[in-house]
Order: structure tokens, then C-alpha cells, then sequence
């Protein structure tokens, strides 16, 4: 079950990455999510109940991990994505109902259909209302019911809020196991511009889910409770080899914010480098130090030196293999408390609206590894007596990127 749901995640993960190349995430990444979810779970001598501590905290640590790094616009479809691959897995849900979810009616051609039963039903919705009885039993009879119910339907259609209204002949039956999902699909179908809150309901009402011989913990409120991402929380999704990447709207900045930590509770210094013209050995420099001492850096408007972000990448791809030779169990080291860490923070430039993310209702932060992005930047802290390899190291490669420019 374990692992099962393990897969459920990551290839839900991986499905995410088809809206932006920005959401890949790397199999290393989601192991180490996999594996602490299984140190931090609820210790239980019941077999049962360890498994569903396991479920649990494996999902939602997840989801709040991917979740730092999405547009706004895009949280509700990856929650929504999770729990439909979860049902399909458990056999509560068919591939022909989450096409139907997709796509309603769109393949219809009306003027091969029955002529439309009320006048007031538009053509989109006729279209949508006969798919769905040609392809999902429970809603065979819904086109009669419509007829024989029309004004009760008629209103129900026309409320302000219909995914909370009692559906004609299909209240009582919407309480079975599928109720929530059956209800979900019928807003969709018939009143499209309520889908969203319509879907909220649909994962509130999905707390559990019956599937290999018994109750698993599947997803519930607190995945659409719509809080922000606090500060200590950015900290606690990253690693020394894990930086963040902040993608801010305009208005936004984290900088006091990640200053404000560092400073109280993790103790280290910020280091905080302006990018732009000239400022690339600085930024070098700067990482050198936080390498050394274990501080933070944060480069901003990194999207005003592009050039420099790759090239930081080769040099701390080499750094990091060295220090992954030198202290192979530091990358089992997941709380990163005293050793350095990586903001790297830059502008959008189109492509939908930050997340909630830890600076302000405006910024979103992305954990490090999709497109272009590398799995990882600093790694822990070097033993002192490796520290002046290090910075020898450092200062032959901008030696040679010197010489290069020269």
C-alpha cells in the first residue's frame, strides 16, 4: 500500500510537469520525501496503523513540497490530479469517467442527437448532460428526471452556489461512496463556471479511500485550506544541497523575511548579492564564504544575469561532488540546521501568477530541480581541514573564467 501510493505521487508529479517544464522534479528529490516520510510517520506496533501513518505523512508531505513550487493557478489542478489517480488506483473511478470529467460532450455532434428536451438547457450543456448518461450509469435516467423535474432542475441550475443545492432525484443517491465525485461531475457538466469551488468540496469530502483490503487516509481539508507557505516552512523543504528558487510577483520580496530567519533561528549569516553587471565574482565570492562557514546566500534579480546561472551551476556541480566524496552521509542530512543555504530569486517574465509562498501573498518559492535547475547546489559543510581545497578549488575555476573573458 506503501508503495503504492508512493507511485501514485510521483507519477502524479510527473504529469505536472506536462503544464510547465518549471514543475519537473527529479526521482532523487521524491526519494528523499519517501524515505523521511517514513522516519517522521507515527510509530505503531499495529501493522495497519503504521501503514496509514505512513500513507499520510508520505502524501501530504508531498503535496506541501510540489505545492511550494506551483503558480497559484495550478495548486487546485495538482490536488485534483492526485486524488483522481488515487480513486483510479483504488477501482473507484474508471478511465472513462475522468474523460468524461475532461471533455463532457465535445465529441457530440447535436444534429445526430434528439432534439433538446427544455428550452432553457444550452447546447454545451444538452451535449454534456447526453455523455454522461450514455457513459456513466448512475446518471442514465438524468435526461427523463430532467424532463419530468423540469422546474425543480430549472432552479437548480440557476442557483448561486448549485454544488451545495439539493439535485433533483439524485440528493439521496449522492451519499454513497462515489457521491462527492457523482456531484463534482455534474456541476462540471452543467455549470461550468462553478467548477473550481465544486472541486474544493469534491477533495474536502475525499478524507479516506477504501483500497487494499482497507481505510487508507487519502486527502481531506487541509489540502484546499488555502494557507500560505510561512518562512521556517521554505527552511524545512530544503537542504544544504537543496536551494530554493523564489519566482516573485511584482510587489513582492522575501529578502527581510530570509534575513529575519537566518538571523533568529538558524543562526547564520545572509549573505545577499544584487545581480547585474559585474556583480558575478562577487556572487562567487559570497558562495566561497557560505561554503566555508555554512551561511546563507541569496542572489537577487537573478534574471538579470542568466549567463551567470549556468555557470554557477558547473561550478557547484564540482564542489559538490567533492564534498559528497568527502562526507558520503551528508546527504542523509535533511535538516540542514548550520550548514549553508541557496536563494536564488528573480522576476516572473509571463506564464501565470506566483504562488503563496513564503515572503508575501505575492511571492511562490520552488524548490530546486525542474528544467535547467540543478538536483544540487551546495552540499554540507566542508571538515576544516578540506576548507582551503575548497577555496582553492573555487578560486582556480574564476581564475580560468577570467581568462576566458579576457
Amino acid at each position: 500500500a506503501v508503495a503504492a501510493r508512493g507511485a501514485i505521487m510521483y507519477f502524479g508529479i510527473v504529469d505536472m510537469s506536462q503544464i510547465s517544464p518549471m514543475y519537473e522534479t527529479s526521482l532523487d528529490q521524491f526519494m528523499r520525501l519517501f524515505l523521511r516520510s517514513m522516519v517522521d510517520a507515527e510509530r505503531s506496533s499495529s501493522v495497519a496503523k503504521r501503514v496509514g501513518s505512513i500513507i499520510e505523512k508520505l502524501t501530504f508531505s508531498v503535496f506541501r513540497y510540489v505545492n511550494l513550487g506551483l503558480y497559484k493557478q495550478d495548486k487546485l489542478t495538482f490536488v485534483l490530479l492526485l486524488l483522481l489517480r488515487i480513486l483510479l488506483a483504488a477501482g473507484h473511478l474508471r478511465p472513462q469517467h475522468v474523460r468524461l470529467l475532461l471533455r463532457g460532450g465535445v465529441d457530440l455532434d447535436l444534429a445526430d442527437c434528439p432534439p433538446k428536451p427544455v428550452a432553457w438547457l444550452p447546447d454545451r450543456v444538452y451535449a454534456n448532460l447526453l455523455a454522461m448518461s450514455q457513459s456513466v450509469e448512475f446518471f442514465r435516467g438524468i435526461l427523463n428526471s430532467v424532463v419530468e423535474k423540469e422546474p425543480l432542475w430549472q432552479r437548480w441550475w440557476e442557483e448561486n452556489e448549485p454544488e451545495r443545492g439539493t439535485v433533483p432525484d439524485y440528493d439521496a443517491k449522492l451519499v454513497s461512496d462515489l457521491g462527492p465525485f457523482y456531484r463534482f461531475l455534474l456541476v462540471r457538466l452543467m455549470r461550468e463556471d462553478r467548477t473550481a469551488t465544486a472541486a474544493k468540496d469534491f477533495v474536502r469530502a475525499s478524507a479516506v479511500v477504501e483500497t487494499h483490503g482497507g481505510l487508507h487516509p487519502c486527502l481531506g481539508p487541509r489540502y484546499v485550506s488555502g494557507s500560505s507557505d510561512s518562512i521556517e516552512q521554505v527552511f524545512e523543504a530544503i537542504a544544504a544541497d537543496i536551494p530554493a528558487i523564489c519566482l516573485l510577483s511584482s510587489g513582492a520580496d522575501p529578502t527581510a523575511a530570509i534575513e529575519t530567519h537566518c538571523k533568529k533561528v538558524s543562526k547564520q549569516s545572509c549573505l545577499c548579492i544584487s545581480m547585474g553587471e559585474g556583480q558575478d565574482k562577487i556572487a562567487l565570492k559570497a558562495l566561497s564564504t557560505a561554503i566555508t562557514n555554512g551561511d546563507c546566500v541569496l542572489l537577487q534579480n537573478c534574471h538579470l544575469d542568466l549567463a551567470f546561472m549556468e555557470q554557477i551551476n558547473e561550478i557547484l556541480d564540482k564542489v559538490s561532488a567533492t564534498l559528497q566524496a568527502m562526507r558520503p552521509a551528508a546527504a542523509d542530512d535533511e535538516d540542514g540546521d548550520g550548514h549553508q543555504h541557496l536563494f536564488a530569486v528573480a522576476a516572473t517574465t509571463g506564464g501565470g501568477e506566483a504562488g503563496e509562498g513564503s515572503a508575501s501573498a505575492n511571492g511562490g518559492v520552488a524548490p530546486a530541480g525542474g528544467a535547467g535547475a540543478r538536483e544540487s547546489m551546495l552540499q554540507q559543510q566542508a571538515p576544516p581541514q578540506q576548507q582551503s581545497h575548497n577555496q582553492q578549488h573555487l578560486q582556480q575555476q574564476q581564475q580560468q573564467q577570467q581568462q576566458q573573458q579576457q
